[in-house]
């Protein structure tokens, strides 16, 4: 049995599922016109942190199915790691994180 010597903070990190953080994504790529209506398909299906846009499972091709447009479509998965990247998103998880460890 082999068995991994690598550290914790090598691993992973697991995403937990966070319609905030998902509605404050959308608010951040889509037009406020459109925001509601994007976020009740995504919620519909179960879609919960912005992350999941660079699922390999959710396609581009299955969020079209689900009603977004090509446009739409394009923002939400091309734009994660740049919103992964703001101080917003990362103060959030800081919260989370310290929430879920008390």
């Amino acid at each position: 049995m082999k068995t991994c010597s690598c550290s914790e903070s090598d691993l992973p990190a697991l995403i937990k599922p966070n319609e905030d953080l998902l509605r404050k994504y959308v608010e951040s790529v889509i037009k406020p016109r459109k925001q509601e209506k994007v976020l009740k398909i995504l919620v519909d299906h179960s879609v919960a942190h912005p992350s999941s846009f660079k699922s390999k499972t959710i396609t581009k091709e299955k969020l079209l199915k689900w009603g977004l447009s090509d446009g739409i479509v394009a923002q939400l998965r091309d734009n994660v790691s740049v919103f992964e990247e703001t101080s917003h998103y990362i103060s959030v998880t800081i919260l989370l994180q310290q929430h879920t460890t008390q």
